[in-house]
């Protein structure tokens, strides 16, 4: 019969690496919204086709990479629920666990 557990430390561990990502990603499409503005800034308007698709291109990327920091960071608070429910589920079994061995030994 197969076992399968939920390791918490690994969890954690995963938890730690992608708790700066999504403050690192909306900065960065922030920097891309800026970076956007000030090239439209520089073009002028006789470059109406290049201005028209450079705002195209920055919207839709900054939209794109603060969806994936919004599920970055959903995808962190998923895990440290999981963490948490794993560990209070282990202690849960081993009250149960304990008490049957408890009561076993008052027979």
């Amino acid at each position: 019969m197969a076992h399968f557990s939920i390791e918490p430390d690994g969890v954690r561990s995963a938890r730690a690496v992608l708790a700066d990502d999504p403050r690192a990603l909306r900065h960065l499409a922030s920097a891309l919204s800026t970076a956007c503005a000030q090239a439209r800034t520089t073009i002028g308007s006789e470059w109406a086709g290049l201005l028209e698709a450079l705002e195209r291109f920055g919207s839709v990327h900054a939209h794109g990479i603060d969806a994936v920091a919004e599920a970055s960071a959903a995808l962190g608070g998923d895990l440290d629920l999981l963490a948490s429910r794993s560990a209070a589920t282990e202690l849960a079994i081993a009250a149960a666990i304990g008490s049957v061995h408890g009561a076993l030994d008052a027979a």
